[in-house]
């Protein structure tokens, strides 16, 4: 497996990559590698658990946007023939560009995983560069993949529209022991889990909050600075300093902590394909 980052920052992909490779090391007799980049910026971001995986193969990048890494390339170039199957997490990035190229190039067939990033919003992102750079680039990336994986039918009928490709549908996993119950009884709490970025729209969230005096706001997670200093300047502004918690980022056992405390987890995006936190609070009660 090939992704362009293992950060937390990252959210659901790096959720995503990793459980679906838990999966398939515990129930399966599949041999899995993953090969990752990181900026020395992201390197306090990625979990020990898979830094001190043997599996896991990290390259340092300089670039935060395309990822370009020399020894990452070289990596694939090497060792690519030993696979039996490549399979790409992401877009728009050069983990992808260098992972499809090798892999058609030694005739390995490979699956890509867009994770959301074709939907209509994703899209309007920077549409200009997209535009050119799908044209140039990852139009063929899409053409020369055996099956583009979608995590719901909604984003298969996205990619249809733009590749010719053959799809199939398999939601995202959730790795989970044990499903827990709570009482709702004497909760305060709205809860919001996930990346700081204006896509996830946590600031509709923070505005909505004065409407309801009798409810406070923890929030979990990290990401774009500027925006969490736009969303700590609304809370100043509105005056909401006594009703909103930020935690930055949670790890497993602050999580489980936060749904415990939420009456129930608000979702605002303006963009989300399958949210792993509606998969997390579901087996949380929440």
């Amino acid at each position: 497996m090939v992704i362009p980052s293992l950060s937390n920052k990252w959210g659901g992909t790096t959720t995503s990559l990793t459980n679906f490779y838990t999966a398939l090391t515990r129930f399966s007799s599949v041999e899995c590698k993953i090969a990752f980049t990181a900026t020395i910026e992201e390197l306090n971001d990625i979990s020990s658990d898979i830094l001190q995986n043997n599996d896991f193969f990290l390259y340092m990048t300089k670039s935060s946007v395309w990822r370009y890494s020399r020894e990452f390339k070289t990596y694939l170039a090497s060792h690519i023939q030993s696979f039996d199957l490549i399979w790409i997490h992401g877009l728009w990035t050069g983990t992808t560009f260098f992972a499809s190229k090798y892999a058609k190039q030694n005739s390995i067939p490979y699956l890509l995983t867009p994770h959301g990033m074709v939907e209509h919003g994703a899209l309007q992102r920077k549409s200009v560069k997209k535009k050119i750079y799908w044209h140039m680039i990852e139009k063929q990336v899409f053409n020369n993949a055996k099956a583009i994986h979608c995590i719901n039918h909604a984003e298969e009928s996205q990619i249809s529209k733009f590749s010719p490709t053959e799809t199939f549908v398999l939601p995202t996993g959730l790795c989970t022991d044990v499903y827990t119950s709570k009482d709702y009884r004497r909760l305060e709490h709205i809860g919001f889990v996930g990346r700081l970025h204006e896509i996830k729209g946590l600031d509709l969230l923070i505005k909505a909050l004065p409407y309801f005096p009798h409810l406070k706001l923890l929030v979990a997670g990290c990401g774009n600075e500027k925006y969490e200093a736009y969303l700590n300047q609304l809370v100043s502004d509105l005056k909401l300093q006594s009703k909103v918690q930020f935690l930055g980022f949670a790890d497993k056992k602050a999580k489980s902590m936060l749904f415990k405390k939420s009456l129930f987890i608000a979702i605002p995006s303006y963009n989300e394909v399958l949210s792993f936190v509606a998969l997390e609070s579901l087996s949380n009660s929440t």
